[in-house]
């Protein structure tokens, strides 16, 4: 059946070709900047730091304007031309209240931090005395109407920068005006503004928030985050607008993670100040106050106490503490009035949440379009279209697609129609095996609970179509290979590190480093104390999960990894953190603890974490096996009718960058890596600052923390060695004069090389310093962009419509589609194409009406956009057919059918900074 899906619709939206945005009047103050410099030095004499430069701490202050103050429309950075902006003129003297407790509370007399000095009243009214007599709003006009491009066509919004900073925010405040109410799905909400704590451009919250219709209910809210966005050699900007479910802690008794891990806590409240400090009736603002465990909960900075006075209602001040939010999350919700306090659920927090993350294609769509018909005179939404749906290759020409069935749970079977396929797949897997690794692999399995172990034996034997038996060494006589499975227990080597759990007594770098070599030499001493192997090993640990350490640097994780890959070990490590065993323990005491039997719902749970340890486990296997550099087949694609240079060295570059306070030493780290692989073969090798020449993928990666030489030194050098590298490498006579393709991540590497900005890449050729863009022979570049930084989005069907609920109209719109993956285009822009892969196999029951207000219980997830800019190629290429190579290059992965975030080439460059001396960063709280 022909594909009936052509077009995609972009979560982002352009100004309309011939309208330009009319100029925008505002009000607008600064910062004085002779307060600024008094400010400055009584934090000086806070901190006792006399001779050293220190900051303002405005962060508390801002937050505190944007609570109190509905009228101020964006604040920017206060040594900035502009600090505060307004539609109209807020009276100086509200200002100078909230300024005059801001001072009052970062500065008071006598500090309770006994390390830091108290602040007097007559110094705190000199401050006060400077901002009342230069405080004055301006009357300013910031153009938006027009915006040059970058010499290589790229918008420029760097221009009138102040005008492109506070789009999102201009855009936020009309979505969330008072009489603005948006359908999801049958529902009607209600959006307010909120400052998001770390990305540039706004957030918007549904509320009051919504629910999983239980009796105990789960609430949660939608969040829309607004951000202006550019993209290469495209002359106009886009508006993206990201959709995310923000999860509400909605049971009573909630426990913070551990660890010193923020919870944002979202407050709004409404201050009876009358219409001075807001002329034109803006909704509030939901403003972030975090709180963390350390010992109890405390906030983690000023903000609440700010507002103590006003989010108190009955309560005294002092009455309204983290604990009392915590023993009660739904009294503070306070769903029907005002003030909100709303804390975020984390996953690990208690109690489990009962509302899944994300929103169904449907909810997503059905947002967008209402944006897009409340603006549809200044905005419109963007389309891209499907590349030609001819070019995927015959299966015949996709050798190296590894579709291996997935085995029905802890059954292990499979239906009779997929037998003859999954015996094909595991002989394969077999023989890519002996030619990419040699006649012996060893699996390793350390393991915790003997569950693990058994899941991951038959792991093993399910990917390689064996039967399971008590034997531990499996030949493959036709093939000359040997298959040695070995499990070993994990005993201590899986417990905390042996550092302090003590909040208040972290760790200082030596003292971490110190305990990590210590995890790695028992490690040692345990590999030297068990008999010796040969050929390739391939170690599969159980740990626990993150959830289980009270802080982040006692998880021996990265110790246990750098044990494994250390010189003389030379193993190469996959990790399995189950639940099964923790869940079904918590639900056995509980029941006993009751008298009672486990109920249907806890067996359920237990049953299902059994079912996805079985996908986890075969997981593991295929990721440690492509670790080794295991590839199912040479990575030669076939564009049908199009001649492609035979073969094609693909080519990714990752720079492994570590802060000082992510790495586990302390010391920022920048290593740039290469790995490498040929059309032709199924060799992958890689290479590093620090090393010679290439060498086999999994070779290289126990090398790098020891021979990997990290780049200093300021940023202007740090540019300049990591350049050099990568020219030092393109001129390498394993990739000189050979057809090339080079993969770069923008995220990833563009702050040191300039060239992979949006202003500054160019199809005219690379650039490595004031030179003019240079072309090398043979060598092209795709530069690859992902995660936040790509839109969501939605496919259309060509002909067919169906109801949908846009504000109170019911209106024939495009049928949406379930699912649909391949490459797409514009016509305005024929260097960019968007990548989007298959759905996730969990996603399989989907439907064009799926909304989460009927299924609040189910995480939606979406494949993603990854943005491919074709930015070098050579005279007589076309760019389509470097990104379709791009694209397949997606599929390439020992895996199940969903296709890698990056290309597989550019994926193992990624994962070699796993093996740099590290500690785990914090995980996001974000939610998608």
């Amino acid at each position: 059946m022909a594909i009936q899906y052509h077009t995609i619709r972009l979560g982002a939206v352009r100004v309309k070709e011939q309208h330009k945005l009319p100029a925008q009047q505002f009000y607008a103050l600064k910062f004085p900047e002779t307060a600024q410099d008094l400010i400055k030095s009584l934090v000086a004499q806070r901190e006792r730091r006399y001779n050293e430069p220190v900051s303002i701490p405005i962060a508390s202050l801002n937050a505190a304007l944007r609570a109190i103050i509905p009228g101020l429309i964006y604040i920017d950075k206060i040594w900035e031309e502009f600090w505060l902006y307004s539609r109209g003129e807020i009276p100086i003297n509200k200002l100078l209240v909230i300024l005059s407790h801001w001072l009052d509370t970062e500065f008071p007399d006598q500090n309770p931090n006994r390390r830091k000095n108290g602040i007097t009243v007559e110094q705190r009214q000199a401050v006060m005395e400077l901002l009342s007599n230069n405080l004055q709003w301006e009357s300013v006009t910031l153009k938006m109407e027009s915006w040059k491009t970058f010499p290589n066509g790229t918008a420029n919004i760097n221009e009138n920068s102040n005008s492109f900073i506070l789009l999102p925010d201009i855009i936020a405040t009309e979505l969330s005006k008072p009489d603005l109410k948006f359908k999801f799905d049958d529902k009607t909400i209600q959006f307010y503004r909120c400052s998001p704590m770390t990305r540039p451009g706004a957030e918007l919250i549904s509320w009051p928030p919504e629910s999983d219709n239980k009796k105990v209910k789960s609430y949660y809210s939608i969040v829309l985050r607004l951000t202006v966005k550019t993209v290469p050699f495209q002359p106009y900007p886009q508006l993206q607008c990201d959709m995310i479910t923000r999860r509400w802690c909605s049971l009573e008794k909630t426990g913070l993670l551990s660890g010193g891990q923020a919870s944002s806590v979202y407050i709004r409240t409404q201050v009876k100040w009358g219409e001075e400090i807001n002329p034109y009736g803006y909704t509030e603002y939901f403003q972030v106050a975090p709180m963390v465990w350390k010992g109890e909960a405390k906030w983690a900075n000023n903000l609440a106490k700010l507002l103590y006075p006003i989010i108190s209602r009955s309560d005294t001040p002092d009455k309204i503490t983290p604990d009392k939010i915590l023993a009660n999350p739904v009294k503070y919700l306070n769903i029907t009035d005002s003030p909100n306090i709303c804390i975020t659920y984390k996953d690990g927090m208690k109690t489990k949440h009962e509302v899944g993350k994300g929103f169904p294609p449907n909810n997503y769509r059905q947002l967008m379009e209402q944006i897009a018909l409340f603006f549809k005179d200044k905005w419109e939404l963007i389309n891209y279209h499907r590349l030609n749906s001819t070019i995927k290759p015959k299966k015949s020409d996709r050798l190296y697609e590894f579709n291996l069935p997935k085995p029905d749970g802890i059954s292990w079977t499979m239906d009779i129609s997929k037998i003859e396929e999954y015996e094909k797949e595991a002989k394969r897997l077999r023989e890519a095996i002996r030619n990419c690794i040699g006649k012996e692999l060893t699996i390793e399995i350390w393991y915790i609970h003997e569950s693990t172990l058994d899941a991951l034996i038959k792991a093993v034997c399910y990917c390689l179509g064996l039967t399971t038996s008590t034997e531990n060494t499996y030949n493959f006589p036709d093939i000359d290979l040997t298959v040695t499975i070995r499990p070993q227990p994990i005993g201590k080597l899986a417990e905390r590190l042996p550092l302090s759990t003590e909040t208040e007594q972290k760790p200082t770098s030596e003292q971490r480093e110190d305990a990590i070599k210590t995890r790695m030499g028992e490690i040692a001493q345990a590999i030297k104390d068990m008999p010796p192997i040969t050929g390739k090993v391939g170690v599969l640990v159980e740990l626990y999960d993150e959830n289980h350490w009270k802080h982040k640097w006692i998880d021996p994780k990265a110790a246990i990894r750098l044990g494994f890959a250390q010189e003389k070990i030379d193993r190469l490590s996959q990790f399995i953190a189950p639940k099964h065993e923790k869940v079904k323990h918590e639900y056995e005491k509980r029941a006993k603890e009751k008298g009672r039997e486990l109920n249907k719902k806890e067996r359920k749970e237990i049953n299902d974490l059994q079912n996805e340890l079985v996908q986890k486990a075969i997981s593991s296997v295929l990721d440690i096996l492509r670790s080794l550099g295991v590839q199912i087949a040479p990575p030669r694609i076939v564009i049908p009718s199009v001649t492609l240079p035979d073969p094609i060295t693909y080519v990714a570059l990752w720079l492994v960058s570590r802060t000082g306070k992510t790495s586990a030493h302390g010391k920022q780290q920048l290593i740039p890596c290469m790995v490498k692989m040929r059309s032709d073969s199924q060799t992958i090798e890689a290479t590093f600052n620090g090393l010679s020449k290439w060498l086999p993928y999994d070779e290289a990666l126990v090398k790098l923390n020891k021979l990997g030489k990290s780049i200093t030194g300021d940023n202007k050098q740090k540019s300049s060695e990591i350049k050099r590298f990568i020219r030092r490498m393109l001129q390498s006579k394993e990739l000189r004069g050979k057809d090339t393709l080079l993969l770069c991540d923008a995220q990833n590497i563009r702050r040191y090389w300039k060239w992979l900005q949006d202003s500054e890449i160019s199809p005219e050729g690379l650039v490595f310093g004031a030179e003019s863009p240079q072309l090398i022979p043979n060598l092209r570049v795709v530069r690859v962009r992902e995660d936040e930084e790509t839109p969501n989005w939605y496919a259309l069907h060509d002909t067919d419509k169906q109801k949908v609920k846009l504000f109170d109209d019911l209106v024939d719109l495009e049928t949406l589609a379930t699912s649909t993956s391949g490459l797409f285009y514009t016509e305005s822009n024929d260097r960019i194409f968007l990548s989007i892969g298959e759905k996730h196999p969990t996603m399989s029951n989907i439907s064009h009406y799926s909304s989460k207000s009927k299924e609040p219980q189910k995480n939606w997830t979406h494949p993603q956009i990854v943005e491919l800019t074709v930015a070098c190629i050579q005279p007589g290429d076309k760019p389509e057919h470097w990104a379709i190579v791009t694209h397949q290059l997606r599929q390439m992965a020992l895996q199940y059918k969903s296709p890698l975030s990056r290309p597989i080439v550019l994926h193992l460059a990624a994962q070699m900074a796993d093996y740099v001396l590290m500690v785990d960063e914090e995980s996001s709280e974000e939610e998608t």
